[in-house]
This record gives C-alpha cells, structure tokens and sequence, in this order.
C-alpha cells in the first residue's frame, strides 16, 4: 500500500502520512495509553466537572478522535471540541456533544480566550519544532480557563541504534532526545 502524504505537510513539520493504516494505529495507541493508565483517559482532577454539565474540553491534535469519541460518549453533558491539521476524524457519525476543527495549532486556535475548561494535547512531540512549543503552549493556555486543567501527554523517547529513516525522521522534526 503507498503511503499518502498529508497535504498539509508543505506548511508545518508534521511527518506521518494519511491513511488507513495510520489512523489504525493511533487509535490503537489510544486504546495502549489508556491500557497502561488503569482503564482511565486522564490524570487531571476533572471527574466532577465532567459529570456536571457545565464543561468544555479541547483535544488539540487529536488525530482520528479516539480519545474523544469515548470521552463524549461517557460524557453526554460536556462538549467536546478536536482539533487537528489533518482532517482524518469522522466528520458525520459522531456524538452530538462533539466537533471536529481541521486547522493548524501552529497558527492559532478557532476558539475565544478562557473558553475550555480542560485541554489536552497529546503526542506531539515529533510534530513539533522546537522553537514551536512555547507559542503552542501559549495558545493553550489562552483558550483555558482560569483554573482549568492543562493536561500534556508525551513518550521519554530514548533511542539506540537507529536506523537510517528515524535518525532522518528526528534529525529534520528538530525533535530534542
């Protein structure tokens, strides 16, 4: 199966191609983290404000959605909200209390200030410049609310013996191991 490049990829530094194959394996991903987490999909203090209706969550880079597909099912009363360069997440069938953006953090969020009170950004590491990180940082932070929860999920990567293609894949991302 060929490999098909995001669109996308003249603009930013994100690396992985765009197909079924792809969206597979992040969604197993998704399901692995929540595996070696005890069956949970956060670690931030937000049960409560989960259950009471009165909540907004951001997934910033959420990929194909799995994390927010499950999140808005358990949770009816919040709305969800995923953001991603690509648009890979299902457009049509989904949980009313959740939308999809396609657009580039890099550039700025769709969203007003002090608007969500969770956001969540998780393995970006690759996808992102070094020098990216504190305007990325900044954003989330400004569509946070004061007092929400800032939840940043990213692999300790430790390499040895790399080869040829992840030695080319980290040396161009600018990624620091």
């Amino acid at each position: 199966m060929e490999r098909e490049e995001h669109k996308e990829s003249a603009k930013s530094r994100f690396h992985l191609p765009k197909n079924d194959q792809d969206i597979d394996r992040m969604q197993l991903q998704h399901f692995l983290f929540k595996h070696i987490w005890n069956d949970e999909n956060y670690s931030s203090p937000i049960e409560q404000i989960l259950k009471s209706g009165d909540c907004k969550v951001l997934d910033a880079g959420c990929g194909p959605g799995a994390w927010l597909l499950e999140m808005s099912t358990q949770h009816p009363l919040t709305r969800f909200f995923g953001v991603d360069i690509a648009a890979v997440f299902p457009s049509e069938i989904k949980p009313t209390n959740l939308n999809f953006h396609q657009c580039d953090i890099n550039r700025g969020l769709p969203f007003k200030d002090n608007y969500f009170d969770f956001v969540r950004m998780s393995l970006m590491a690759t996808s992102l410049k070094t020098d990216q990180w504190v305007n990325v940082i900044r954003e989330l932070v400004r569509v946070l609310k004061p007092g929400g929860h800032l939840e940043l999920i990213e692999r300790e990567l430790q390499v040895y013996n790399a080869g040829p293609h992840f030695t080319f894949m980290i040396k161009n991302s600018k990624c620091t191991i």
